[in-house]
């Protein structure tokens, strides 16, 4: 039978034999969702038409001492292989993953992505892998829907326990999720600004495979909003 010290001892060199198999160790995944509408809210970078739900923006490595990891050496031991991209994956992502900037296209964006963020997870996770998985987690966590049995819709502000308690319902009151928000003016020609939801980002394990706590700042709290509640408006 291990004793306690065995089994911390083994878990210890677990984690220090994933993290040594890359060229940019990382601890665990930030499965970062986008609301596209708050996103591209008051910019002329986006397509007019956007998608409804929440759809991936990526899924991206992260240390609790650093919060985002950069595969520059990772990339160059595995670039983006285009071949990987089968048309039934590219369907796939194309309603999980999609672009929605004029200037890129869904696989330019898929690769800046890999390059970026994805190329860290490699060779553990395969390329082919990291998008299947990311898709699977899309369709596991359908936000729109889960803030929406929650009465949080489109056109009204809220606060940002108000959100968190929401993704809770899903992930558990345990696990802490990361509410993300840009700043902008509210109305037309209007001075006054305030918070509008961008992403909602859901942390796992080193494979993908456990809910874990995320452990960045929430930007929906550093903001300098010219409204006095700090409510979150969630755009329609």
């Amino acid at each position: 039978m291990k004793t306690p010290a065995a089994v911390c001892l083994i878990f210890l060199l677990s984690v220090i034999l994933l993290k040594g198999s890359h060229a940019e160790p990382y601890e665990y995944l930030q499965f970062v969702l986008q609301y596209s509408k708050g996103y591209c809210y008051n910019t002329q970078v986006c397509f007019a038409t956007l998608p409804k739900m929440f759809t991936i923006h990526g899924v991206w490595p992260a240390n609790i001492s650093n919060p985002l990891v950069r595969c520059k050496q990772s990339k160059k031991l595995h670039p983006f292989n285009q071949n990987v991209m089968t048309t039934s994956l590219q369907n796939d992502l194309g309603q999980s993953w999609p672009n929605v900037e004029r200037a890129k296209t869904n696989i330019g964006f898929w690769k800046e992505e890999y390059e970026k963020h994805g190329s860290c997870t490699a060779p553990a996770i395969t390329q082919k892998a990291y998008f299947e998985r990311a898709h699977e987690l899309w369709k596991e966590y359908d936000l729109y829907t889960i803030l929406d049995k929650k009465q949080i819709k489109p056109g009204h502000s809220y606060a940002l326990t108000d959100f968190e308690a929401a993704v809770k319902s899903k992930i558990g009151t345990d696990t802490i999720p990361l509410i993300l928000c840009k700043e902008d003016t509210l109305t037309t020609g209007s001075s006054t600004t305030g918070l509008i939801l961008r992403e909602i980002v859901i942390c796992f394990n080193h494979q993908g495979t456990n809910l874990v706590n995320c452990t960045r700042l929430t930007d929906c709290k550093r903001q300098k909003s010219t409204t006095k509640d700090n409510m979150i408006y969630y755009v329609p």
